[in-house]
């Protein structure tokens, strides 16, 4: 009976890092999917003027909806240092000139960049790191256990 314990302990352990694993590459894939759009938004309001309301209909992304009309927390699906850039990119899209949306668009997709850069390289280590302390901090229940 012992032995069952430790192996679901084990099996908790290893389940709750692989969690931790999908959030962190969930929010890596959604911060990517705003730098597409703020792309695609830079392209098309710089050779056509295209409206807002029309940038949002023909890129067609839940996540991109979401978060211009601001129906739920996105925070939580994102990664955190690039919340403040897409939040001002979001507020100020549509305002102003061509050339000042160009700017905002330029500004934005260089954050996100480096940030999305900074987070690749980190994310391996971060989760070989939280793979290694729920496995040790399992054993060490387990042996408490024994």
């Amino acid at each position: 009976m012992k032995y069952l314990g430790a192996l679901l302990i084990l099996c908790g352990c290893i389940g709750i890092s692989h969690l931790y694993e999908t959030v962190e590459k969930v929010k890596i894939k959604n911060t990517k999917e705003i730098r597409d759009f703020v792309s695609f938004a830079r392209n098309k309001i710089d050779y056509f003027l295209t409206p807002v309301d029309k940038l949002l209909s023909e890129f067609k992304s839940r996540l991109i909806d979401d978060i211009y009309n601001e129906k739920e927390d996105h925070k939580k699906y994102l990664i955190y240092e690039s919340i403040h850039f897409i939040n001002d990119f979001f507020k100020n899209i549509g305002n102003g000139i061509k050339n000042e949306q160009i700017k905002l668009c330029d500004f934005t997709l260089k954050q996100l960049d480096f940030i999305i850069e900074k987070t690749d390289a980190e994310y391996k280590n971060k989760i070989r790191i939280f793979r290694t302390l729920t496995i040790f901090g399992g054993s060490c229940i387990i042996i408490l256990i024994i």
